[in-house]
């Protein structure tokens, strides 16, 4: 069992490698869209490789190797096909429409999110199929809706692009262009503030620990603010497409670092009196939305970037940003020893800044050096 530990640190590893090897992969397509056909059809497919590994072999140990070897094929694939998506989506979709398209796929995402986990946890309870069966299937319609990406791009139109003779493709180039990008004040600024707002939100992941610990809730109340929070992450989708095209993508991105700060006081205050599942279904409300607010960051950093150098400053942002993920594992060691209330004071103190440097950066006031 000691694999299934493995799981998330193989995940993880080819998040950050696979994009900062393949970009050059994907910066010298000719077709980002023929590229991500062939990549989707090699790694969503193969999830449906799992239901005769689990109904035909009977080594768990095997089953257990199987699996992450699948799910690093999945991950890999992903990490290529989601930079080429990102490209093609920036050459295909017109800036102003960019929003509204990815505030949709939000919603309709947040819904079938939804509905799908009220049909696995129907799949797992059902006394009519054994466990296995139960878990083939679950990875047989897994890998069947992932493969339906692949026909459905089939009807993308790409804009052909003019061939650059001159433009080197060699791999030394691109390495020397990813360093290049520290040179763009907007995208280090914007990485800045990114990396702020990862740390200032390290402790949103334990809302619902101090819901349950410091509140005394009860496991019917949590599960309405489960709830509560899938309604929030798909109003997102409606709310800040209409933000940004009210005032531009450079606010979802302030307002999005503010609500940071805002959940953190809603939760201290939740502990001075009655009312506290009233403030914790707000708190996770504003975690809904912002949840949501990659569209502004995705639709910020697409509108400054040079067409030449996009793969390479998407590379060169996850990457730097890539290391900070892991400050929740800091804030669980916190947790661990002082418990939530302090977390949430430097959380408060993480987000204000964030907030602020958010305002000053983004908002034209300071760049830094």
């Amino acid at each position: 069992m000691a694999l299934v530990g493995l799981i998330p640190t193989i995940i993880t590893a080819l998040t950050l490698i696979v994009p900062l090897v393949g970009g050059h992969l994907v910066s010298n397509a000719p077709s980002k869209k023929r590229l991500i056909i062939v990549v989707n059809a090699v790694g969503r497919p193969a999830i449906m490789l799992m239901v005769p590994i689990l109904l035909f072999i009977g080594d768990s140990s095997l089953v257990i190797v199987a699996f992450v070897l699948l799910i690093s094929l999945f991950s890999a694939s992903q990490s290529i096909s989601g930079l080429a998506w990102q490209d093609l989506f920036a050459m295909t979709i017109a800036e102003r429409a960019r929003d509204r398209l990815l505030g949709t796929l939000q919603v309709v995402a947040g819904i079938c999110s939804l509905v799908a986990s009220f049909f696995v946890k129907a799949l797992l309870d059902t006394d009519l199929l054994d466990k296995k069966l139960r878990f083939a299937s679950i990875f047989l319609l897994a890998g069947f809706f992932l493969s339906l990406s692949i026909p459905a791009m089939l009807g993308v139109r790409e804009q052909a692009r003019a061939s650059d003779d001159s433009q080197d493709r060699r791999l030394k180039s691109y390495l020397a262009s990813l360093l290049a990008c520290f040179a763009d004040k907007t995208l280090r600024n914007l990485t800045f503030v990114t990396i702020l707002g990862l740390v200032a939100a390290s402790g949103s992941a334990f809302i619902y620990l101090f819901a349950s610990n410091n509140l005394g809730m009860q496991a019917n109340e949590i599960s309405v603010l489960i709830v509560v929070q899938t309604v929030g992450a798909i109003s997102s989708g409606l709310l800040w497409p209409r933000i940004a095209r009210a005032f531009g993508n450079k606010y979802v991105i302030v307002i999005a670092e503010l609500l940071t700060l805002v959940m953190a006081v809603l939760c201290l205050l939740s502990r001075q009196g009655s009312g506290a599942i009233w403030l914790m279904s707000l708190v996770v409300f504003l975690f809904g939305i912002r949840m949501g607010s990659w569209v502004g960051y995705t639709n910020y950093l697409l509108e400054f970037i040079d067409a030449k150098t996009r793969i390479q400053s998407l590379v060169f942002k996850n990457t730097l940003v890539f290391p900070f993920s892991f400050v929740s594992v800091l804030a669980g060691i916190l947790v661990d020893n002082v418990g939530m209330v302090p977390l949430l004071v430097v959380q408060i103190f993480a987000s204000t800044i964030a907030g602020l440097c958010a305002i000053t950066l983004l908002l034209g006031k300071v760049k830094l050096a």
